[in-house]
């Protein structure tokens, strides 16, 4: 059987098939412990290709946040001193392909630990195999994208209005759950204050519609990996969807709660 029928029926499968996109069959084809071994390492190496295809890309085009990056290990140079000509330079580059990865990293991990404790508390998991499979699969195309995006839109001056934008809905989103907990506590900056969206270009418009398009996806997909590989209904599936989505608000509580007390 070729290859490439398959690629591209994943492609499709990707954009107007994601029921088939996060299906998983570990219950066909992983029954025993040697299977499901072999199984989580596969998923594993899927998630790990992924995290290289992501920030490999973004960290030559030059997107990331790195501010500064630390002198190496003597230990580290002494490896890779005799193989390359500038040590220094691979050691700044992967440093700054693993905090990019880290982003995309620590969300899919948040994800999925959200996710398996709402199938948990439900009582209708499957088995822990059915989790990682949905969660590396929506994260590693529609979280990837969007955390792709929002990083090009902060780096360029052809969307600046979008970028405001993105980052004024973000800043609401916070200033929310501050005033809900009545504490005294400010963002760099301070409020948002309105943005003249007439200004946003074609291309920043693009943008916030792939943003919003890539978030749904993951939601959708989200829900689909509850309801088909954990056999949930509607209801609970909703549930374990809305539990992976409170855990933003989990971390910006605690971050507030945290910030105003013990800072």
């Amino acid at each position: 059987m070729s290859v490439i029928p398959a690629i591209d029926i994943t492609t499709i499968d990707i954009f107007f098939r994601p029921s088939e996109f996060v299906r998983s069959r570990i219950n066909t084809y992983a029954e025993s412990l040697r299977d499901q071994a072999q199984v989580f390492v596969k998923l594993v190496g899927v998630f790990v290709f992924n995290l290289v295809l992501y920030s490999i890309p973004i960290t030559i085009s030059g997107i990331e946040i790195v501010e500064s990056v630390p002198s190496p290990p003597q230990p580290i140079i002494g490896i890779i001193g005799p193989i390359f000509n500038a040590p220094i330079a691979i050691w700044e580059f992967t440093y700054r392909a693993f905090v990019n990865a880290g982003f995309l990293f620590a969300a899919s991990a948040t994800a999925f630990i959200m996710f398996h404790l709402g199938v948990v508390f439900l009582r209708r998991s499957q088995g822990l195999l059915q989790s990682l499979h949905t969660i590396i699969y929506t994260s590693s195309i529609y979280l990837a994208g969007a955390f792709t995006i929002a990083w090009y839109a902060s780096t360029a001056d052809a969307i600046l209005v979008a970028d405001t934008l993105l980052i004024n809905f973000q800043k609401r989103f916070i200033y929310f759950f501050i005033d809900l907990t009545n504490r005294n506590f400010a963002l760099p900056g301070g409020r948002p204050e309105p943005v003249p969206t007439d200004q946003m270009t074609m291309v920043g418009e693009l943008v916030v519609f792939s943003l919003l398009l890539l978030g749904l996806y993951f939601i959708y997909s989200l829900y689909l990996g509850a309801k088909i590989n954990h056999d949930m209904s509607r209801s609970d599936a909703i549930f374990t969807t809305l539990f992976v989505l409170l855990s933003p608000v989990i971390y910006i509580f605690g971050s507030i709660i945290y910030t105003t007390t013990m800072i």
